[in-house]
């Protein structure tokens, strides 16, 4: 008998799978923070002076672990205002090993111009999204590597009232492995941001630094049992197979008698232990107030590798519910992005699921309480077989 089929045999007692030990654990990770009642989940650091300067600094991340070379920054704008004729100069630079943390050197190793009249994908406007033409020279980096990105006028400075400024992701932490820092002309201070900042490689792949969100926009969707479409849901898929045994999402209750049901679909059949209906009794807030949710399955849920099942909110009364989501400029940019392009949202109205909008995420996500290991690897029928 060959050796990798004995293995087999010995380990088939296994194939059920492994618990995760403890409470298991949540994917995507949730936000950080929440800025409570802030459905927006976005704030904004702003240079309005002559050498100020706004900073995304921390460790590259890339989606496949491999060494990269960043060819163009992208990020979010906030309100811009454009009175006089400045310019604005994003630079790579190196992070100093002195204090406070991740603070730039100030020499711009690596450097996109931003005239005055905005570039090609990078126009001066409120709240839309900026991709900087190529830098002046790549910058090859690891996963790991410390990098800032800092944003400031150019040489000629701010002219008239101008003021930038630029969007981040809201945080109650500062810190936490990656962070936006602002100068006032003197010194560097962190802010209670995190990065909404995208690496674009020149391989076609795209990152962010750790802990980053390169969002292009934020908001909800505010729906009840009337709507057309009446279920938003995002598309979970995992490359193995896993168990899940609840779900936990950004939610707010529109109404003080707003019910509704987390549901969990494969195609457009419920799993079998994989509803819940959610009474206002049972939400730390309601009337407008938005919240953090875990939501338990009565049954622990087996999902099968490289299958899209659909987590849903199925609003049971006219009061209704908002969920929250994030977008990206590029459906590609997902990439950067805790589960890639697959975890996007649809929606339905009973019957077939809508086409997903690939440029869109709901803010939701499941527990992994186990893994199994039947169907890949050791133990499955094609280990067994192809060896």
């Amino acid at each position: 008998m060959k050796k990798p089929i004995l293995l087999a045999l010995l380990i088939a007692g296994c194939a059920a799978g492994q618990e995760v030990p403890g409470a298991g654990f949540l994917v995507p990770t949730p936000p950080l923070a929440l800025n409570t009642g802030n459905t927006s989940l976005m704030n904004s650091d702003t240079i309005a002076a002559t050498g100020y300067k706004i900073a995304f600094a921390g460790r590259v991340q890339t989606k496949d672990h491999a060494s990269k070379s960043i060819q163009a920054v992208g990020f979010l704008f906030g309100t811009v205002t454009k009175t006089g004729g400045s310019g604005l100069t994003v630079s790579l630079q190196t992070v100093t090993a002195s204090g406070p943390p991740l603070v730039p050197s100030g020499t711009q190793e690596q450097y996109a111009a931003i005239p005055n009249g905005g570039a090609t994908g990078c126009a001066f406007t409120s709240n839309t999204w900026c991709e900087t033409p190529a830098m002046s020279a790549n910058r090859t980096v690891n996963p790991g590597d410390f990098v800032a990105v800092v944003i400031e006028f150019n040489t000629s400075g701010r002219l008239g009232s101008d003021s930038i400024a630029v969007n981040t992701w809201y945080s109650e932490t500062v810190g936490f492995q990656s962070l936006i820092e602002t100068y006032n002309g003197t010194a560097w201070s962190a802010t209670s941001h995190n990065p909404a900042v995208l690496l674009e490689f020149s391989d076609g792949t795209f990152g962010t630094l750790e802990s980053g969100d390169p969002l292009s926009a934020a908001g909800s969707i505010t729906y009840n049992s009337g709507s057309s479409p009446n279920e938003y849901a995002r598309q979970v898929t995992f490359p193995v197979s896993v168990k899940t045994d609840g779900a936990w999402l950004v939610i707010t209750e529109n109404g003080t008698g707003s019910t509704f049901t987390v549901n969990l679909y494969s195609g457009t059949t419920v799993l079998t232990g994989a509803q819940v209906s959610i009474l206002p009794t049972q939400v730390s807030a309601t009337g407008g107030a938005t919240r953090y949710l875990f939501v338990p399955w009565p049954s622990e849920q087996t999902l099968a590798a490289n299958t899209i099942y659909y987590l849903s909110v199925l609003p049971s009364t006219t009061t209704g519910v908002s969920i929250c989501y994030y977008d990206v400029a590029n459906a590609a940019h997902l990439q950067a992005h805790q589960m890639g392009t697959s975890w996007v949202l649809t929606s339905r109205s009973g019957g077939a699921w809508a086409a997903a909008t690939g440029t869109r995420s709901p803010i939701m996500g499941l527990r992994v309480s186990g893994f199994v290991t039947s169907g890949t690897g050791p133990g499955s029928s094609f280990w067994a077989t192809s060896q």
